[in-house]
Parts: structure tokens; C-alpha cells; sequence
């Protein structure tokens, strides 16, 4: 074989062996390099009283109550949806038992709402669909600075655990 043959097939080899090995990680990143997950994250619709869900790929590593609610309490990325949790609002504690969730936030969940029913809706509801999409997770309970509360500002009863309200959400708003 001459030398030109030679450079063919090895151009031909490295050429196949790339595009096995493009097609063997195609659930790889493209930007990372790392496998990642959609997690689902719920926000305030800006036509409705209802929720609009914004999914984030993330790492695996990463889908976990903690790093979760951090990206909740950011706020969306899409501009058309509102962050419906109160400024200042953080994650105090956590814990999982069976299939309920329950989540400590600070006081300002509760000191900074707006008020209403359908802001406190929103607000509750936001938080309770996004963790129910978590693996496991079926039920929230949601306490304020460590302790159980009737109600957030007066309209949803919090004094039991919360499950996925497919009603809260707005139809065909997957981002």
C-alpha cells in the first residue's frame, strides 16, 4: 500500500470511530460534556392567575431539594413568567420522610406576600408542583421559620401536606 492509500483509511477509521462515538453519548451535553435532567420549575403565568412550568437541564448531581429551590427562589429565565415567591425568601431546612417533603422557608415567605387568594395560590402552588415532580416526592408540607402553619396569608390550608395541582397550571405552557 502506498502512502496516500494508507492516509485514506486512516482518515476512514478515525472518521468512524467518531461518529460511533458521537452517537454512543447522545445523551450527553453538548456545552457540559455531562449527562443532564429537565427538572421543572413553576412560576406565575403574566396573562393568568394560573402557573406556567420553565424546565432547566441539569446535571444529576444537581436534582436534589436544595438545588432546586435555589432555582425556584431565583426566579424563571423566561420573561414572560413571574416569580410568585417573596424576595428574601430562603430554605432553612429540609427533610424527607416516606413521600412527603417537608420544607422550612424563612419568614419572609409569609411577611413578604402580597396577599390575596390567588397570589397566595400561585405562591403555595408553585413551590408544591415543583417539588412534587422531584423523584419520590408525592406530598408537601410547608413550614414557616420551624413551625406549622394553618395557612400562609390566609387562604390555603397548609396545615396538611400538598400534592401536584394539575388545575394550578396553565394547558401548553412547557417551556
Amino acid at each position: 500500500m502506498n502512502r496516500r492509500t494508507i492516509g485514506f483509511v486512516a482518515l476512514g477509521l478515525i472518521l468512524a470511530v467518531l461518529w460511533f462515538w458521537s452517537g454512543m453519548h447522545s445523551g450527553k451535553s453538548e456545552v457540559t460534556g455531562v449527562n443532564t435532567r429537565a427538572v421543572s420549575l413553576y412560576f406565575g403565568a403574566a396573562t393568568s392567575e394560573l402557573l406556567v412550568r420553565e424546565q432547566r437541564a441539569v446535571s444529576p448531581e444537581e436534582v436534589g431539594v436544595p438545588y432546586v429551590t435555589e432555582l425556584l427562589l431565583a426566579g424563571p429565565t423566561t420573561s414572560e413568567y413571574l416569580s410568585v415567591i417573596p424576595p428574601g425568601t430562603k430554605l432553612l431546612d429540609w427533610n424527607m420522610q416516606n413521600d412527603t417533603l417537608t420544607l422550612d422557608f424563612s419568614g419572609e415567605l409569609a411577611d413578604g406576600h402580597p396577599g390575596g387568594s390567588s397570589a397566595e395560590l400561585q405562591t403555595v402552588f408553585s413551590i408544591v408542583n415543583t417539588m412534587t415532580e422531584l423523584p419520590g416526592v408525592k406530598r408537601v408540607q410547608l413550614l414557616i421559620a420551624g413551625r406549622n402553619v394553618d395557612t400562609l396569608v390566609g387562604h390555603v390550608d397548609l396545615s396538611v401536606p400538598l400534592e401536584f395541582a394539575a388545575e394550578m397550571v396553565e394547558a401548553g405552557t412547557t417551556q
